[in-house]
């Protein structure tokens, strides 16, 4: 099951990471406490959004074997999507 899941997110692109790290930091945004400054809350969302995406690309790198996620994304290269250039 665990395997399916890592497949599944190894094949987002550049646009569906952004977005999916762009969420998590809007609801970490929500939970900060209300006494943090807004110095702090803007590296605690900051912090939230990076470590997403990285764990995201990482996922992706990790999980596919290098000529599988060439030909993976071979199909968005040639449809114009800037994920090949994001992503290289």
């Amino acid at each position: 099951m665990i395997d399916k899941l890592l497949q599944y997110i190894s094949h987002f692109d550049s646009h569906h990471r952004f977005i999916i790290a762009s969420l998590v930091a809007g609801i970490t945004y929500f939970y900060i406490p209300e006494n943090f400054n807004i110095p702090a809350q803007i590296t605690t969302v900051y912090v939230a959004f990076a470590i997403t995406v990285l764990i995201l690309a990482w996922t992706s790198m990790l999980v596919c074997h290098p000529a599988i996620y060439r030909n993976c994304h071979a199909f968005r290269i040639r449809v114009g999507s800037s994920c090949w250039y994001l992503l290289w």
